[in-house]
């Protein structure tokens, strides 16, 4: 008889759902004022956490031009990867 390990499945209520002004600049204050891991941003948020990786990676690229240093901007959001 094969058991299966019962995996907790978390639902994010804004899955899928847009982002927001107001939610990128909270995500990146709890990174940056807060120094909460992705994966405690993504719970806050009620989004998934790779959700809130590429949103930090797209905000970078579109922030990041213009900057004479790439790793300003890395630090500017506290982007320590985890």
């Amino acid at each position: 008889m094969h058991t299966r390990s019962k995996r907790t499945v978390v639902e994010h209520t804004n899955n899928g759902r847009r982002w927001t002004v107001k939610d990128e600049k909270k995500m990146v204050h709890l990174r940056r004022h807060n120094s909460m891991t992705f994966e405690q941003i993504a719970n806050r948020l009620e989004r998934n956490p790779e959700a809130i990786k590429l949103r930090f990676e797209k905000l970078m690229n579109e922030h990041g031009e213009g900057h004479s240093d790439a790793a300003e901007v890395v630090r500017w959001f506290n982007l320590g990867f985890e």
